[in-house]
């Protein structure tokens, strides 16, 4: 009997707190103190009852608001996920030892000090926020999204956060750049040998420029790689869909059967907007070096394939022309295509 009274007074309570939360919800711009003061309640009444982690199911209910108000991640320490803001919330006094984020990605870790989190997955694909799933194990917290996200770490006077924020809400247009090629795989190698450069070093030193100068506050440009390192074309082009209005790769050209192929080439793929796109790069490109235009053309390589947004591939010079790979190492030259590419973009429409 004391047992029943004790599981109806429990049921009640909860009934109680949910209803609290739900009436908070419909006036929050008001309600931030007092939402926390529900959040330290469910964590305070709560920690001890052993509680299953509430399904996306359980949670959805369009009657009520397109978004619901919280999921618990942990009942005990008071770690919570705010599908309204879209932030984790958990208490000053829990350290958060590492976040390794990277905005361009689709998913990231938060690792927190001295944490005991279940083993769980809880999927968010029904509900109408930003991230599709949380995964819980041991001290990590893991953070899958349909799209590369920024994170804002902080705090308030009364609780800290982990904000995660979607850059298409900041941003009119996002850019990706590929610097070609990394690590170990060099590309084309240069026709003077030891003094020339890689193609993957002069790609990488474009892209340094190019993110040094670009100064377009409402367009932002996602590099695939910042230093020395292989990546796979699927990782790229991954990287260009997942958060991308259009998508760049920067390349050098090689001709192995002859020293005299030189001149600017644009390659585009499949997706709408990738030839026009591959024009106005194409023609941007031949008036500032003054090459030899080699035309403009449709690729079936898998950068252009498989991108879904608007794509090219430019082939600036050529590494096996004794001319063009002079230019092409010249950290002149290299500023000038970082600011063609510069201008192009700035003047790019919005793609959404």
């Amino acid at each position: 009997m004391i047992i029943l009274v004790v599981m109806c007074v429990s049921v009640y309570t909860l009934a109680g707190a949910l209803f609290a939360y739900v009436y908070l919800l419909e006036n929050r711009e008001n309600s931030t103190h007092a939402t926390l003061e529900i959040i330290s309640v469910f964590a305070e009444e709560f920690k001890n009852l052993h509680m299953p982690l509430l399904t996306a199911e359980e949670l959805h209910d369009n009657s009520q608001t397109d978004k619901h108000p919280i999921i618990p991640l942990h009942w005990v320490d008071g770690i919570f996920y705010d599908t309204y803001y879209e932030r984790i919330i958990f208490p000053l006094e829990i350290n958060v030892l590492e976040i390794e984020s990277n905005y361009y990605r689709r998913s990231f870790n938060i690792v927190f000090e001295d944490m005991d989190l279940p083993q769980k997955n809880i999927s968010l694909t029904s509900l109408n926020i930003l991230p599709t799933r949380i995964r819980q194990r041991g001290e990590s917290i893991e953070l899958r999204t349909r799209r590369g996200v920024f994170i804002e770490h902080g705090q308030t006077d009364e609780y800290a956060y982990i904000q995660i924020i979607d850059p298409r809400e900041l941003y009119r247009t996002i850019v990706v750049i590929d610097a070609g090629h990394g690590g170990h795989d060099p590309g084309a190698l240069s026709v003077h040998g030891s003094q020339g450069m890689h193609e993957s070093e002069i790609n990488l030193a474009i892209l340094q420029n190019l993110l040094e100068i670009f100064d377009e506050p409402d367009i932002l440009l996602i590099p695939t790689r910042t230093c020395d390192y292989f990546l796979t074309t699927s990782e790229r082009t991954r990287i260009a869909n997942s958060i991308g209005d259009y998508f760049i790769s920067i390349h050098c050209n090689a001709d192995s059967r002859s020293r005299r192929s030189n001149g600017t080439l644009t390659l585009y793929g499949t997706a709408e907007g990738s030839y026009e796109l591959a024009n106005l790069f194409q023609n941007a490109l031949l008036t500032a070096l003054g090459s030899t235009d080699m035309g403009v053309h449709y690729s079936e390589l898998y950068l252009p394939r498989e991108s879904e947004i608007p794509m090219v591939l430019l082939e600036l010079l050529f590494q096996t022309n004794p001319q063009n790979a002079t230019h092409l190492a010249n950290p002149e030259t290299q500023m000038l295509i970082a600011q063609t590419i510069a201008d192009v973009i700035a003047n790019l429409p919005p793609a959404r």
